[in-house]
């Protein structure tokens, strides 16, 4: 149902066939829309193929959104005077950052976390800064494979109620030590050495926040969205606004003409993924990044690329060929951690109103839910593997984007 959602929001189609769907197909779409941060983007995007009662649901998930961009303004400034007094040096990631060009208006944008950056130096002094203004690190009791420390919180006492847009949700610190990681990733994403001296002042919703440039910006959206596809939890709404900056710069030539002909494996990705599935224009230096993927990938693309966005509704691995062609080593160690990945030691319920500790059936029901998950998926995987062998040349780009474009009326028999 989701692929009705991806469709609809196509910046080359004319968004229709909403309108086609029912009350009950209303009320399986739009929950898998709100988690795939897609629903505001629908609303905003396509209300005349909405029925009035989603319409006036949406509007008011935009209204408490924008609520909670005030909240992340207030926040994030808090947060850039305090490591402002400490004189540390750092940058915003996402959030803020990613208006203009990724979204109409900065407040439409749902935002769940503040991202700071100011490399593996700087970590452990953001970390105190950030201890002194009421944050504490949420201990999950394994490391995990990230580019951050460990997740800050507020005990504010708020719990999850269901509710996305839920204006008093707080929002929660991440603060990155590095920009990929080569070691889980296996493959290098060259150039991030540089984003550092191209840092600058830039205006959000009347904050002056310290950032990357522009195209740095859009460079590390890129890779963060390459990390979540190959990782298996890539959300659409991120695929979403690359597709947005990507169809609104596609006849700007200053912005890529600074673009240089370094290779740029995970910007390739995310591009070619949000071209495929949300049909935006591309500017041509865009395409020609895009064009240097291996012929392997380009097939895969043919093949499977709207695969990782309809995973919340039928779960499957097709990112895992991806990235076994992407990798330069250790493909069994990818292959087992994404087949069967390991959980982590303690289950974490309501941690801004306790300690975090989930009784023995909370454990129980999150492993039980995470197991049939990735049960689910590995006959897909196996049907997948099948599918690639049997189709051994790469498929014509246009005719397998048409062949594969999500249609109403096959979403309905789904």
């Amino acid at each position: 149902m989701l692929r009705a959602a991806i469709a609809a929001l196509r910046f080359d189609s004319k968004r229709g066939g909403l309108d086609k769907l029912g009350g009950e197909e209303w009320g399986v779409l739009l929950p898998m829309a709100d988690q795939a941060r897609l629903a505001l983007p629908l609303g905003i995007r396509c209300r005349t193929s909405l029925p009035s009662e989603i319409r006036d649901r949406i509007d008011r998930n935009l209204e408490d959104n924008a609520a909670r961009h005030r909240r992340a303004v207030a926040a994030c400034r808090e947060l850039r005077d305090a490591l402002g007094a400490r004189g540390i040096p750092f940058v915003f990631l996402k959030g803020l950052t990613h208006f203009p060009r990724f979204a109409e208006r900065a407040e439409q944008r749902q935002q769940y976390d503040i991202d700071v950056y100011g490399g593996a130096e700087n970590a452990g002094a953001i970390r105190e800064a950030a201890a002194e203004l009421g944050y504490e690190a949420i201990d999950r009791g394994r490391p995990s494979r990230t580019d951050h420390l460990p997740i800050m919180i507020r005990r504010t006492g708020w719990r999850w109620r269901g509710d996305y847009y839920d204006p008093e949700m707080p929002l929660h610190l991440e603060i990155h030590f590095r920009l990929w990681d080569e070691e889980t990733e296996m493959f290098a994403a060259p150039g991030a050495e540089e984003f550092w001296n191209r840092r600058e002042i830039r205006e959000a919703s009347g904050l002056a926040i310290p950032a990357f440039c522009l195209r740095d910006t859009f460079r590390y959206a890129c890779r963060h969205a390459a990390r979540h596809l190959l990782r298996g939890d890539l959300t659409a709404g991120h695929l979403y606004e690359i597709a947005h900056f990507l169809d609104t710069t596609a006849a700007d030539d200053a912005f890529w003409g600074e673009w240089s002909g370094e290779p740029m494996p995970a910007e390739a990705l995310a591009m070619r993924m949000a071209r495929d599935c949300f049909g935006c224009r591309m500017h041509s230096k865009a395409e020609a990044i895009v064009a240097g993927l291996p012929p392997a990938v380009r097939k895969w693309f043919d093949l499977f690329a709207l695969s990782p966005l309809i995973a919340l509704a039928r779960p499957n691995k097709d990112s895992l060929l991806l990235h076994l062609l992407l990798a330069r080593g250790g493909r069994w160690k990818i292959a087992a951690r994404r087949l069967w990945p390991p959980l982590p030691a303690r289950y974490v319920r309501d941690p801004h109103a306790s300690a975090g500790r989930a009784g023995w059936m909370d454990q129980t029901r999150f492993r039980a839910r995470r197991a049939l998950y990735h049960a689910r998926a590995l006959l897909p995987v196996v049907c997948s593997a099948a599918r690639w062998v049997l189709s051994p040349r790469p498929l014509d780009c246009d005719s397998a984007r048409a062949a594969s474009e999500p249609q109403i009326s096959a979403v309905k028999r789904s």
